[in-house]
């Protein structure tokens, strides 16, 4: 394997991490399904679709960043792998919008299965399904005929180029992905308001798609790498590009995938549970070792203490019960006497006297 640029070991760890991370949560995604007899669905089906196109994507990445080292249009690449480059990168901005595309109608129709009683919302995920089809071929039909003719896109460095700018289109790109992603996070949100649940769960629930919006904050991130400011054609970051488009694919899958795993989170939380109630006998007994230790300390600072007290003796004329004075082990005298206090049995004597002075 060759050495590898900064921009290319980017783009291969964040395509290697990906691949783990989709496959884990497309995997228990089934597994739920099968586990609780319920065969696969519509958005099963789809999110299966985008996660072969991911690795379609990330395939291509991967193979050109292992046989020539880099991920750049420049140096240390030579004109015949800058070309193979640039080919490479036109497929899998195909690829990127099929599998973008799967994606979010993956999450539409999981939305119509559970929310599809409520008429407003109904119609929110027709027209925003909708929308991401006509999305996805308008700009399709863009990318496969940006330059004219075809070849020109990976041509380009060799004859008069007849494309458009790229940084210009990939923005507009990205803003009505960014748009449509920001519609479909929005469309559970006023539903959960209306539930009766718990707040806490609610509050959960919730979480759980507004993960969702880590998919936004990847489209942000690459529009900035994407158009910079003030000279977006000469600052355009081609390997910072490509790296958060594919962190933002795989993070898509995988947010697709967070509310069909709810099961798995109750388990995880059970699991906990069996844990902490394992390990409480062994700290239950270590608290008990712990308070036997120090109760002897404390009885054997009071046996100590009482061997420095002596009991002096009881006035029956005066029903006291005698009390206790401290003796010096040097010479037996004693110190510090205490203040005597009336034995129960005396007072009860004195009451009795008082209520029958003559008997």
């Amino acid at each position: 394997m060759v050495p590898l640029t900064q921009g290319a070991r980017q783009n291969l760890e964040a395509c290697s991490a990906m691949i783990g991370l989709t496959a884990l949560a497309v995997v228990s995604r089934v597994v739920v399904r099968l586990t609780h007899n319920q065969a696969l669905q519509g958005s099963d089906w789809l999110c299966l679709i985008s996660l072969a196109l991911f690795y379609a994507q990330c395939g291509l990445i991967i193979d050109f960043i292992i046989r020539n080292g880099a991920y750049d249009l420049g140096p240390p690449l030579q004109l015949a792998q800058i070309v193979e480059l640039l080919k490479t990168t036109w497929v899998a901005e195909i690829l990127f919008g099929g599998l973008i595309t799967a994606v979010k109608l993956s999450i539409l129709w999981f939305y119509y299965s559970i929310f599809s009683v409520n008429r407003n919302v109904k119609r929110a995920i027709f027209i925003t399904g909708t929308g991401c089809i006509v999305w996805f071929i308008v700009t399709t039909f863009i990318v496969l005929f940006q330059c004219h003719p075809i070849d020109a896109f990976w041509n380009q460095l060799t004859q008069p180029p007849f494309c458009l700018d790229s940084p210009t289109f990939l923005l507009g790109y990205e803003m009505t992905n960014l748009f449509l992603d920001v519609a479909i996070l929005c469309i559970p949100l006023g539903v959960l308001k209306q539930l009766h649940l718990p707040l806490f769960k609610k509050i959960s629930v919730g979480v759980i798609f507004i993960l969702g919006g880590l998919v936004c904050i990847a489209s942000i991130i690459r529009m900035t790498a994407i158009y910079k400011l003030p000279n977006p054609s000469l600052d355009f970051s081609f390997p910072v590009s490509l790296l958060w488009g594919t962190i933002q694919s795989g993070l898509a899958i995988i947010c697709s995938c967070l509310p069909i795993l709810g099961p798995v989170y109750s388990t995880v939380a059970k699991a906990s549970d069996a844990v902490r109630a394992w390990y409480r006998p062994l700290l239950s007994r270590s608290s008990r070792r712990k308070a036997f230790h120090d109760n002897g300390s404390k009885a054997t600072d009071a046996a100590g203490s009482r061997q420095s007290w002596t009991r002096f003796g009881v006035s029956r004329d005066i029903g006291v019960a005698g009390g206790w004075a401290r003796v010096n082990p040097e010479d037996g005298s004693e110190t510090f006497p205490l203040k005597p206090t009336h034995s129960g049995a005396a007072s009860r004597d004195r009451d009795l006297e008082r209520q029958h002075p003559f008997s």
